[in-house]
């Protein structure tokens, strides 16, 4: 899984195989069985992620799972269409009675005035019982003061007869914890002027086609069903399209290994996407010693944070004689919680810290992240690279009973 191995070992008393025992890989064909030794458990496990080149060429006709987290307003006209400020923020004008209200501004992200960009509702709005997304669409009532929520229906799904068809239908949640269309179903009829916000979340899975006339070479797969025991995903028939988002990078998984995509043109054409393959290498006694963990930490590297976090500062143990061997540490005390946590093990998962570097001379503010070879990186308010080079990254996973 992503570079490692994990083994799962019963036992009656719940403690697993003893430290010392010896275990042997199961050899296929001519292969010489190996062995190994059981160590003592460790708390947790740190993991270094880097980046290596690769191509669509890898995952076409793949499904891989990726993330969503899309979030947008829709603004129904004048014209009784809906659109929407893409890539932009919207700035609401204030009333001023006795004047009718203005309407909202597109802007872009300097603040400079932008066309609102249509908006035609779809299959991306569109929620299956067995889907792992999830899609929330509301609207503040002026007359329950409350938030109204929705769902969005094709014709496939919603009441026929004169009225209905697709379109978004006020909602009520469902007996899965899902938002389903209210009963008696009432159809939603927008009025110029009218907002719905639209927030997604969850997974879904895509694959790359390589199919670029007339389509984007992208579809989002139809999840039938999922096997949670063996975490495989039952696809159906009905792809649809997907177009990726100009300048986001998706972080996809196929059977284990990450692929970083990212649209960097807006032509539907492979060469308008950067590809990277991630790398994962876990800290353990033969590649991290207080003599020499290079092969995990840069030298480089002073203290480890997330980006989006400066306040807190951890360390990862490299000396063997230390308790806390390979564990990572608080270098710095959390000012939100009560307690001390300087010198302690950090007791929760940790996900894109970066190695950062400092200068005696320099403030705080002038700290900056490095790549793998301790190079500085230049990256944006949110940690991401503005240019072509990354941060190495890591994971940290903690488990109190050493599981």
């Amino acid at each position: 899984w992503q570079g490692r191995h994990q083994i799962w070992a019963g036992g009656g008393d719940g403690q697993g195989v003893p430290a010392g025992t010896t275990v042997t890989k199961e050899a296929w064909g001519a292969g010489v069985p190996e062995t190994f030794t059981v160590a003592d458990s460790l708390q947790g496990t740190f993991t270094k992620r880097t980046y290596v080149d690769a191509s669509l060429a890898d995952i076409v006709n793949v499904p891989v799972e990726t993330w969503l987290n899309k979030n947008f307003a829709l603004f129904y006209n004048d014209s009784n269409n809906w659109q929407q400020c893409e890539n932009g923020w919207v700035e609401m004008v204030p009333p001023n009675p006795p004047e009718p209200p203005s309407p909202p501004i597109c802007r872009d992200h300097n603040g400079e005035v932008k066309e609102f960009t249509p908006y035609t509702p779809g299959p991306e709005l569109i929620v299956s019982l067995e889907d792992r997304k999830n899609v929330n669409i509301d609207q503040w009532d002026n007359e329950t003061h409350m938030q109204k929520r929705y769902v969005y229906l094709n014709d496939a799904a919603a009441p026929s007869g004169e009225g209905f068809g697709e379109g978004f239908y006020e909602a009520m949640q469902g007996q899965n914890g899902k938002m389903v269309a209210a009963e008696p179903a009432v159809k939603y009829s927008p009025a110029p002027g009218d907002q719905l916000n639209i927030n997604m979340g969850g997974s879904i899975y895509i694959a790359y086609t390589g199919q670029f006339a007339g389509t984007t070479g992208w579809v989002q797969k139809e999840l039938t069903s999922f096997d949670n025991q063996n975490w495989r995903p039952v696809f159906g028939t009905n792809d649809t399209p997907f177009t990726p988002e100009l300048g986001r990078e998706y972080y996809m998984n196929s059977n284990g290994v990450n692929y970083v995509v990212k649209r960097k043109a807006i032509d539907n054409v492979a060469n308008s996407y950067d590809v990277l393959l991630e790398v994962q290498t876990t800290a353990n006694p033969a590649n991290c010693t207080a003599s020499d963990c290079s092969k995990i930490l840069p030298a480089a590297a002073d203290y480890l944070r997330t980006p989006w976090d400066m306040t807190v500062r951890y360390a990862l143990v490299t000396d063997a004689a230390d308790p806390n061997y390979l564990l990572l540490t608080y270098l710095t005390d959390d000012p939100n919680t009560p307690t001390v946590e300087t010198g302690t093990v950090y007791q929760q998962g940790g996900w894109g810290l970066q190695a950062w570097s400092t200068n005696a001379t320099e403030t705080t503010d002038n700290d900056y992240p490095i790549d793998a070879d301790g190079n500085q990186v230049a990256v944006d308010d949110y940690g991401m690279p503005t240019g072509g080079i990354r941060p190495v990254e890591f994971n940290w996973e903690y488990s109190a009973s050493g599981g």
